[in-house]
């Protein structure tokens, strides 16, 4: 775990987040027993070698108090955000069912991840660069690697005022990453993490952005609109900025 203080809270991953779950499962009252969900980073953790976060995304109902200051108590402790475990991610979620997996089982602590195409919904929606390169990790997962596939799954997750181009050019991007990996470095996490090297932006995946973005200048933002952009053959456009 990085040290907090001037560099910022500290991050964890997927292993240094179980500690710390258990550190919080310890200071909960005897007679308690919260279960939640959680996506983002903490999530993407248990699946992509190298991840680490610094708070942990809680989207199913409720954070009660004696969480939250069990969590503040922790935090005090580790150098980690006041806030680390939170639910400020709630707004804008996938209308998919979150397929939950246990990632802790405590005492008076239980902790699910939402499955890998939740969290793939999630992160084409996002749409940073970090984004980008978990979206390749959870495309492989969840068995979503192709341009329709991605569409698909968007259209399904979110209401079409939703699909904006940067989510497009996210799950574009994603894509192309997935098909020039080699084979065996986009994988689930079967032995402990290790740090990956990051990618260069995809150049195929900034034309077509440059049509999607062309599009909608056009106004062709109506029913099925952006997917007919993004789907047909592109030039070669040179974009200032993304």
């Amino acid at each position: 775990m990085s040290a907090g203080g001037r560099d910022g809270p500290a991050v964890f991953d997927s292993a240094e987040l179980l500690v710390r779950l258990a550190d919080v499962d310890a200071e909960l009252p005897g007679d308690e027993h919260i279960e939640i969900a959680v996506i983002g980073g903490a999530a993407i953790t248990f699946l992509r070698a190298g991840r680490v976060t610094n708070d942990v995304d809680v989207i199913s109902e409720g954070m009660p108090q004696t969480l939250r200051d069990a969590a503040a108590r922790v935090a005090s402790r580790h150098a980690l955000r006041t806030d680390w475990i939170n639910n400020a991610a709630k707004i804008g979620l996938p209308r998919l069912e979150p397929q939950l997996e246990t990632i802790y089982r405590g005492e008076r602590l239980t902790v699910h991840r939402a499955g890998p195409k939740y969290l793939l919904a999630t992160k084409l929606n996002a749409g940073r660069p970090v984004d980008i390169e978990d979206a390749v990790h959870l495309a492989i997962a969840a068995g979503v690697t192709t341009r329709e596939g991605m569409l698909d799954l968007l259209e399904t997750a979110f209401p079409a005022a939703m699909l904006t181009p940067r989510v497009q050019y996210t799950a574009e991007t994603g894509r192309q990453r997935r098909r020039r990996a080699p084979a065996t470095r986009y994988r689930p996490l079967s032995t402990a993490p290790s740090r990956t090297a990051h990618q260069p932006p995809d150049g195929e995946a900034r034309q077509h952005l440059g049509a999607i973005q062309r599009a909608f200048a056009a106004g062709n933002t109506g029913p099925g609109g952006w997917r007919r952009q993004v789907t047909r053959p592109v030039q070669a456009t040179r974009l200032s900025a993304v």
